[in-house]
């Protein structure tokens, strides 16, 4: 009904709750297709992984307040993922980044720096070089949008 008066602004709550994936699928590339028509969307849903594939703007509330508004790229930006680093002796090396960057020790092989930015990146591995010990790659922990979000309302606002 909304869709048939062709709408300027069309506001939509879980326009995907209870649709198999074929529906969810069909409601997607209709939203698109309005949004490049010139129909502005708003779409609210607690489905972030959905949001995630659909909106090119969005908006984060937190009680009541908006906390981020801006595109995917600028929020994830906004939240600094954990650091994973694989090496030779990741019980040393654990021990070598603990006490200086305050790392956890992800599994028998994986160090985790939480948070840690390049900069603070780079010194971890100049301590285990320096340490002699190798260091066979560094890569950011993946985050999907619920981590970003998780992150920036502190657990979800609770």
């Amino acid at each position: 009904m909304a869709l048939a008066r062709q709408p300027k602004l069309l506001i939509l709550d879980e326009p995907t709750n209870g649709l198999d994936p074929a529906g969810i699928e069909e409601i997607r590339v209709l939203l698109k297709r309005l949004a490049d028509g010139g129909v502005t969307v708003i779409m609210s849903s607690h489905l972030l992984g959905e949001v995630d594939k659909t909106a090119t703007v969005l908006g984060i509330l937190s009680q009541g307040r908006m906390i981020f508004q801006g595109t995917r790229q600028k929020l994830f930006s906004a939240a600094t993922p954990d650091v994973l680093i694989d090496s030779t002796d990741p019980g040393h090396a654990h021990r070598v980044l603990a006490r200086k960057f305050g790392t956890t020790l992800e599994n028998q092989a994986v160090i985790r720096m939480p948070g840690a930015n390049d900069q603070t990146t780079a010194r971890a591995v100049v301590a285990l070089v320096g340490a002699r010990i190798g260091v066979h790659g560094v890569r950011r922990d993946e985050q999907s949008l619920e981590d970003v979000f998780m992150t920036l309302t502190a657990g979800g606002g609770l």
